[in-house]
C-alpha cells in the first residue's frame, strides 16, 4: 500500500483536475483506472490513455485489478487508484486490493441520491458500502480537491440521513 498515493471515486475518471493537479501534486507515475465498462470500451480506453500527460494509465477490470496490483507489477510506480463509482471501489477492496483511504471527488445526482457536498451525492446502497469500508479501516471522506474542505463519512451520513 505504500506506493498508493491517491484513491479516488470520480465518475469523470481522468479529466482536467486529475491531469493538471492531482497527478502533479502526488507525483503520480501511473493511474490504475478500474472499471469493467471502460475496459470493454476501446474508444474510451484509447482516449483516457491518450490524455495522460507525464504518467501512464492502465485500464483494469474489477476482477483483475487486485491480482495485477498485488503481483508487484506496479511496485516502482506512484499509484492513483481511480474508480467511477462506489460499488466498483468497494468490490475491488473486497477482492483484495487494499487501500487506506478513499476520496470521493465527484458522484453525480441521480434518483434516490442525496447531496453530500457541492460535487457528491450518494444513495443508501453507497452509504452502506462506505460504512463497511470505514469499518475495515479505510478513511472515507468527500473532497473535490486537496485544498477544499473535507466532509467526513460521519458528517455525510448525518446530513443525508443514511
Amino acid at each position: 500500500m505504500g506506493n498508493i498515493k491517491v484513491t479516488r471515486v470520480d465518475n469523470r475518471y481522468i479529466h482536467g483536475q486529475v491531469n493538471a493537479r492531482l497527478v502533479r501534486e502526488y507525483r503520480i507515475t501511473r493511474v490504475l483506472l478500474i472499471s469493467d465498462a471502460v475496459k470493454k470500451d476501446l474508444f474510451m480506453t484509447q482516449l483516457y490513455k491518450s490524455i495522460a500527460i507525464g504518467y501512464q494509465v492502465d485500464i483494469l477490470g474489477l476482477k483483475e485489478a487486485s491480482d495485477a496490483y498485488n503481483s508487484g507489477k506496479y511496485a516502482k510506480d506512484n499509484i492513483m487508484l481511480l474508480w467511477g463509482n462506489v460499488p466498483d471501489a468497494f468490490e475491488t477492496f473486497q477482492d483484495g486490493l487494499k487501500y487506506s483511504e478513499l476520496v470521493l471527488g465527484n458522484m453525480p445526482a441521480d434518483s434516490g441520491k442525496k447531496q453530500v457536498d457541492k460535487t457528491c451525492y450518494m444513495n443508501k446502497e453507497e452509504a452502506e458500502k462506505l460504512k463497511m469500508l470505514e469499518a475495515a479501516g479505510v478513511d472515507v471522506y468527500f473532497q473535490a480537491m486537496p485544498d477544499t474542505q473535507k466532509t467526513t463519512l460521519k458528517d455525510a451520513l448525518h446530513k443525508t440521513g443514511f
